[in-house]
């Protein structure tokens, strides 16, 4: 099964790109971070990890805010000027604002109240390329 659910801020604003059909889909970039005390120096280390989202629909979500992403992990590639690149995105079925967390250093899983920004999602599941 491939199924990934991250809870995470936003590190720039959503951006939406609108096709010559009328579909949108909406880009954005989320950081999820964890920390851990080290056992040998006894100091707290964090480590934080960027993912590339990409959702159907337009979605206005701004810098820092706090959201619940469910979807895919997606492997491509792009050729251009002979050189092959290869990059990890999440198609997302669902995303999700998290709101009332905005003073938490550290989300607190299901205590936080969740607002439903899902838009009419139906065709999200079939399994065709975004054209980047």
């Amino acid at each position: 099964m491939n199924r990934i659910i991250l809870l995470g801020r936003l590190g720039k604003d959503a951006e939406t790109f609108t096709f010559d059909n009328g579909d949108k889909i909406s880009k954005f970039s989320l950081a999820t971070s964890e920390s851990w005390k080290d056992k040998q120096s006894g100091e707290w280390k964090d480590h934080t990890e960027w993912h590339s989202i990409v959702v159907r629909g337009e979605r206005s979500y701004s810098k820092g805010e706090l959201v619940l992403v469910e979807g895919k992990i997606r492997y491509k590639t792009y050729e251009k000027d002979g050189k092959k690149t290869y990059f990890t995105e999440v198609k997302a079925d669902s995303c999700r604002r998290v709101s009332g967390a905005e003073n938490r250093p550290t989300p607190e899983g299901d205590n936080l109240p969740i607002e439903d920004t899902n838009t009419s999602n139906a065709d999200i599941s079939k399994d065709e390329d975004l054209p980047f």
